[in-house]
């Protein structure tokens, strides 16, 4: 740790020396004109396209028509719960109730339980 800091230390301290480049605009222009690049020009829309264009789409998934029925027949289905679920919230309903009144039933009879056991009197 204490090597690799000293070394940044000596790098900011040392003065560091860079000669400027100029370029000489005229050389590189000469040079660029005595050696041309063979290129060949692009060809894409000269004789038209390339590659045909078919008239149908490639996949039916983009077009309006198909998402627009698969958007109504998910709200449909959203629309309408599952009867088994529905079912399952009625039973439920159901056995709460029964429960209540089992609970209230219990509560209205009277327990016969004795807190403290009769005893005999003893004359005395």
């Amino acid at each position: 740790m204490a090597l690799t800091a000293g070394l940044f230390i000596f790098l900011a301290a040392i003065e560091a020396d860079a000669a400027p480049i100029r370029p000489d605009i005229r050389k590189l222009v000469n040079e660029s004109q005595a050696t041309p690049v063979p290129a060949s020009p692009a060809r894409a829309g000269w004789d038209g396209p390339e590659i045909q264009r078919r008239d149908t789409r490639a996949d039916a998934a983009f077009d309006p028509a198909v998402t627009l029925r698969s958007n109504k027949a998910a709200l449909l289905t959203a629309a309408f719960p599952d009867p088994r679920a529905i079912l399952a919230v009625v039973v439920i309903i159901f056995l709460m109730r029964m429960l209540k009144n089992i609970q209230d039933k219990q509560k209205q009879a009277p327990a016969d339980v004795v807190a403290f056991p009769a005893k005999e009197r003893i004359a005395a």
